[in-house]
C-alpha cells in the first residue's frame, strides 16, 4: 500500500514508510514524486562520478555501505534498493536522496532549518552540527510556526521567494528535547542507536515568503561570545552559496550558474545575518536571546 507525503512542497507517494513525516491525502493529478524499492542497476558511461555516487543520463545513483543504494531519475524518482534495514536509509532517502532530486529539478535548496513569523519566514542556515534544529524549536516556543528541519527549498513566486511547507518534523537530539520540555512531543528514534528523534512541532506553516536569513557559524575559539551582525550583497551571496544543499554534489551537476542566479534573485528580497555562536553549549541561552532579537526586529 503507498503511502502519501507532501516535501518540499512535492506531492510524494512511497512504496516506504516515512517515521517522522505527517502523510497526507493524495490530492488530485497525481504524485510529483515517486519513491519506489526495486533494484539499483548501474548506469554507464557515466558523466562523473565519486567514491560512492555517479551521474549518467539524467540519474543519480549513490550508495551507503551496508545500508542501501538509491537511484535518483530526472527530479521524479527515487529507487531504493535495501541492503540493511529499511529504517536505516530513511535518513540518506529524506536527506541526500530528496536533495539531489530537488537540484534535478532546478530548486535552490538550502542548508536551512525555517520557521514563519507573522507571515514571513526565516531560515537558520550552516552546516551540520551548528544548531539549526534545536535553535528552530526554540524560536517556535517563543512564538514562531515552523516550516523545514534542515533543508528547506525555495520557489520563486512572481519573484517572490517562499519557502516551501513541508510535513517533515523537528529531529532533536536528546539532550535538546529535555531542555526545551518537549518529551511529551517525541516520536521514534531518527536512527539507532543514536539518541536523536522526530518531533511534532507546537505549530506548523504553510509555505510563506522569505524576509531573513542567518547564516549560523561557530566560533573558531573558546571564551568568545554570541555576536551577529548584518551583511552586505557579496558576502551574503558567498556564505549563502556555501550553505547550498549539498553543495558540491550541485557543482558536479552542473548546477553552478543557476544557483548564482537564483541567490541574485535571492538577495533583493531579504536581509540575510551572520550569527557567531560560542564553542560552549552552555551559552545556549545566549544564543537563543540574540536570535529571538533579529527574528523578532521590525526591519
Amino acid at each position: 500500500m503507498s503511502m502519501h507525503y507532501v516535501i518540499s512542497g512535492l506531492k510524494v507517494e512511497s512504496d516506504i514508510r516515512f517515521p517522522g513525516v505527517a502523510e497526507a491525502s493524495p490530492g488530485e493529478g497525481g504524485p510529483d514524486v515517486r519513491v519506489r524499492k526495486g533494484v539499483v542497476r548501474s548506469c554507464s558511461p557515466a558523466r562523473q562520478d565519486g567514491s560512492n555516487w555517479f551521474i549518467s543520463d539524467g540519474k543519480f545513483q549513490f550508495s551507503i555501505p551496508r545500508i542501501a543504494r538509491m537511484q535518483v531519475d530526472s527530479g521524479r524518482e527515487i529507487v531504493v534498493e535495501c541492503e540493511g534495514k529499511e529504517v536505516d536509509a530513511i535518513p540518506f532517502l529524506l536527506g541526500t536522496a530528496f536533495g539531489i532530486l530537488l537540484h534535478q529539478r532546478n530548486s535552490l535548496i538550502l542548508h536551512a532549518s525555517a520557521v514563519s513569523h507573522q507571515g514571513r519566514a526565516i531560515a537558520l542556515c550552516g552546516p551540520s552540527g551548528v544548531g539549526k534544529s534545536t535553535l528552530s524549536a526554540a524560536l517556535c516556543q517563543a512564538g514562531c510556526s515552523f516550516i523545514s528541519d534542515d533543508v528547506s527549498a525555495v520557489r520563486f513566486e512572481n519573484g517572490v521567494p517562499m519557502i516551501l511547507s513541508d510535513s517533515r518534523q523537528h529531529r532533536l537530539w536528546h539532550d535538546a528535547i529535555e531542555k526545551l520540555a518537549l518529551a511529551d512531543r517525541r516520536g521514534e528514534a531518527v536512527r539507532d542507536p543514536i539518541e536523536k528523534y522526530h518531533v511534532e512541532p507546537v505549530s506548523k506553516s504553510d509555505a510563506v515568503p522569505l524576509s531573513k536569513i542567518i547564516v549560523l557559524r561557530q566560533a573558531m575559539f573558546s571564551g568568545r561570545g554570541t555576536s551577529s551582525e548584518p551583511l552586505g550583497l557579496s558576502d551574503a551571496a558567498a556564505l549563502l552559496r556555501s550553505d547550498v544543499y549539498r553543495s558540491r554534489l550541485a557543482s558536479r551537476m552542473g548546477r553552478d550558474a543557476s544557483i548564482f542566479s537564483q541567490i541574485a534573485g535571492l538577495l533583493p528580497h531579504v536581509k540575510v545575518y551572520r550569527l557567531v555562536r560560542p564553542l560552549e553549549n552552555e551559552k545556549q541561552d545566549e544564543v537563543v536571546d540574540l536570535l529571538c532579537s533579529i527574528v523578532f526586529r521590525d526591519d
